[in-house]
Protein backbone atom coordinates (compact mmCIF):
# COMPACT_ATOMS: atom_id res chain seq x y z
CA UNK A 1 0.00 0.00 0.00
CA UNK A 2 1.39 3.41 -0.96
CA UNK A 3 0.34 6.42 1.06
CA UNK A 4 1.27 10.02 0.24
CA UNK A 5 0.81 13.14 2.31
CA UNK A 6 -0.06 16.76 1.64
CA UNK A 7 0.65 19.64 3.98
CA UNK A 8 -2.66 21.50 3.77
CA UNK A 9 -1.41 24.40 5.88
CA UNK A 10 1.49 24.89 3.46
CA UNK A 11 -0.91 24.94 0.51
CA UNK A 12 -2.95 27.62 2.29
CA UNK A 13 0.21 29.58 3.09
CA UNK A 14 2.07 29.32 -0.22
CA UNK A 15 -0.31 28.81 -3.13
CA UNK A 16 -1.49 31.47 -5.55
CA UNK A 17 -5.19 30.71 -4.94
CA UNK A 18 -4.64 31.22 -1.20
CA UNK A 19 -2.91 34.54 -1.97
CA UNK A 20 -5.92 35.49 -4.09
CA UNK A 21 -8.20 34.54 -1.20
CA UNK A 22 -6.27 36.84 1.12
CA UNK A 23 -6.53 39.69 -1.42
CA UNK A 24 -10.26 39.04 -1.81
CA UNK A 25 -10.75 39.09 1.97
CA UNK A 26 -8.86 42.38 2.21
CA UNK A 27 -11.36 43.84 -0.27
CA UNK A 28 -14.25 42.36 1.71
CA UNK A 29 -12.86 43.84 4.89
CA UNK A 30 -12.63 47.26 3.22
CA UNK A 31 -16.25 47.03 2.09
CA UNK A 32 -17.43 46.04 5.55
CA UNK A 33 -15.34 48.74 7.23
CA UNK A 34 -16.88 51.32 4.92
CA UNK A 35 -20.30 50.13 6.10
CA UNK A 36 -19.30 50.49 9.74
CA UNK A 37 -17.85 53.93 9.03
CA UNK A 38 -21.20 54.90 7.52
CA UNK A 39 -23.01 53.86 10.70
CA UNK A 40 -20.57 55.82 12.86
CA UNK A 41 -21.02 58.84 10.58
CA UNK A 42 -24.80 58.52 10.92
CA UNK A 43 -24.50 58.87 14.70
CA UNK A 44 -21.61 61.36 14.77
CA UNK A 45 -23.69 64.10 16.40
CA UNK A 46 -24.62 61.97 19.41
CA UNK A 47 -22.10 59.13 19.35
CA UNK A 48 -22.03 58.93 23.15
CA UNK A 49 -25.75 58.24 23.45
CA UNK A 50 -26.87 54.74 24.42
CA UNK A 51 -28.87 54.50 21.17
CA UNK A 52 -25.80 55.33 19.08
CA UNK A 53 -23.55 52.99 21.04
CA UNK A 54 -26.08 50.19 20.65
CA UNK A 55 -26.49 50.78 16.89
CA UNK A 56 -22.73 50.89 16.34
CA UNK A 57 -22.20 47.73 18.41
CA UNK A 58 -24.94 45.91 16.49
CA UNK A 59 -23.47 47.01 13.16
CA UNK A 60 -19.99 45.93 14.25
CA UNK A 61 -21.29 42.49 15.31
CA UNK A 62 -23.28 42.01 12.13
CA UNK A 63 -20.36 43.01 9.92
CA UNK A 64 -18.00 40.73 11.87
CA UNK A 65 -20.42 37.85 11.34
CA UNK A 66 -20.42 38.63 7.62
CA UNK A 67 -16.62 38.69 7.61
CA UNK A 68 -16.62 35.23 9.18
CA UNK A 69 -18.98 33.99 6.45
CA UNK A 70 -16.74 35.51 3.78
CA UNK A 71 -13.64 33.90 5.35
CA UNK A 72 -15.30 30.49 5.34
CA UNK A 73 -16.38 30.94 1.72
CA UNK A 74 -12.88 31.94 0.59
CA UNK A 75 -11.35 29.01 2.47
CA UNK A 76 -13.87 26.68 0.82
CA UNK A 77 -12.84 27.90 -2.64
CA UNK A 78 -9.19 27.10 -1.93
CA UNK A 79 -10.06 23.80 -0.24
CA UNK A 80 -12.20 22.73 -3.20
CA UNK A 81 -9.38 23.55 -5.62
CA UNK A 82 -7.02 21.49 -3.46
CA UNK A 83 -9.42 18.55 -3.59
CA UNK A 84 -9.68 18.96 -7.37
CA UNK A 85 -5.92 19.00 -7.98
CA UNK A 86 -5.37 16.17 -5.51
CA UNK A 87 -7.84 14.04 -7.45
CA UNK A 88 -6.14 14.96 -10.73
CA UNK A 89 -2.76 14.03 -9.24
CA UNK A 90 -4.13 10.74 -7.89
CA UNK A 91 -5.45 9.76 -11.33
CA UNK A 92 -1.95 10.29 -12.73
CA UNK A 93 -0.43 8.11 -9.97
CA UNK A 94 -2.61 5.01 -9.79
CA UNK A 95 -0.07 3.23 -7.58
CA UNK A 96 -1.08 5.52 -4.69
CA UNK A 97 -3.73 4.03 -2.44
CA UNK A 98 -4.24 6.90 -0.04
CA UNK A 99 -3.44 10.58 0.42
CA UNK A 100 -3.64 12.01 3.94
CA UNK A 101 -3.15 15.43 5.47
CA UNK A 102 0.35 15.94 6.89
CA UNK A 103 -1.20 17.54 9.96
CA UNK A 104 -2.52 14.11 10.98
CA UNK A 105 0.92 12.48 11.06
CA UNK A 106 3.78 12.39 13.48
CA UNK A 107 6.30 11.22 10.88
CA UNK A 108 6.47 10.90 7.13
CA UNK A 109 9.34 10.15 4.79
CA UNK A 110 10.00 13.30 2.74
CA UNK A 111 9.66 11.44 -0.56
CA UNK A 112 6.00 10.67 0.27
CA UNK A 113 5.12 14.37 0.63
CA UNK A 114 3.41 15.58 -2.55
CA UNK A 115 2.68 19.10 -1.31
CA UNK A 116 5.05 20.80 -3.75
CA UNK A 117 3.51 19.00 -6.72
CA UNK A 118 0.01 19.94 -5.60
CA UNK A 119 1.01 23.58 -5.11
CA UNK A 120 2.31 23.61 -8.69
CA UNK A 121 -1.01 22.19 -9.92
CA UNK A 122 -3.21 24.47 -7.81
CA UNK A 123 -1.20 27.50 -8.95
CA UNK A 124 -2.45 26.79 -12.48
CA UNK A 125 -6.06 27.19 -11.33
CA UNK A 126 -8.01 30.44 -11.17
CA UNK A 127 -10.15 30.66 -8.05
CA UNK A 128 -13.63 32.15 -8.29
CA UNK A 129 -14.69 33.89 -5.11
CA UNK A 130 -18.17 35.19 -4.29
CA UNK A 131 -18.95 38.78 -5.22
CA UNK A 132 -18.06 41.39 -2.64
CA UNK A 133 -20.85 41.89 -0.12
CA UNK A 134 -23.14 44.85 -0.43
CA UNK A 135 -23.60 46.84 2.75
CA UNK A 136 -26.86 48.71 3.12
CA UNK A 137 -27.44 51.00 6.07
CA UNK A 138 -30.97 51.78 7.24
CA UNK A 139 -30.71 55.51 7.91
CA UNK A 140 -34.00 55.71 9.83
CA UNK A 141 -32.56 56.00 13.31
Amino acid sequence: MKICVVDVARVFAQSKPADEARKHLTEVQGTLKAGLDEVVELYKDNVASPEAQNAIAQARNLLQQQMNVEQQAADAVVRNLLVEVTEEWRKEHDDVDMIVARQQLVFCKPELDITGELIEKINEKTPKFPDLPKVSINKNK
